[in-house]
């Protein structure tokens, strides 16, 4: 058996500092922050890998914010085995609002980039890329 903690980094719920809500590369950045916090606690308490939601592999921006994220985790021995929030909201996978070519290149690069850090499952969740 593994043990694991869904981390709290992991949601696609808009965020906020001070009760001020942060545009998306603010809101990456103060993850980010707060990652080396998680990934140390996870650790210390006998985790066997980490879950963070897709969104911080940052599937639809420049590949040199996931690098900063895959940078920052080469440094604790845990792996991201798993990942959850697959999908966000504005994504949709049903409907007729569905962006065949969007969610294509998202799907790819969500899962290229997980593979790397080591993910084999998605828990896919993700309700309001459900809900038409």
């Amino acid at each position: 058996m593994k043990l694991s903690c869904c981390a709290g980094l992991a949601s696609f719920v808009p965020q906020t500092v001070d009760a001020k809500q942060l545009d998306t590369g603010a809101a990456y950045r103060a993850k980010l922050e707060k990652a080396p916090a998680t990934l140390k606690t996870l650790s210390e308490a006998g985790c066997d890998f980490f879950e963070f939601g897709v969104g911080m592999l940052c599937p639809e921006s420049p590949r040199s914010l996931f690098e900063e994220f895959k940078d920052l985790v080469s440094d604790y021995s845990l792996q991201a085995e798993c990942f959850n929030s697959f999908i966000p909201a504005d994504l949709k996978v049903t409907g007729p609002d569905v962006d065949k070519a969007r969610l294509d290149s998202y799907l790819a690069a969500a899962t290229e980039r997980a593979a790397e850090l080591g993910g084999e499952i998605v828990v896919f969740g993700s309700g309001g890329a459900r809900h038409v």
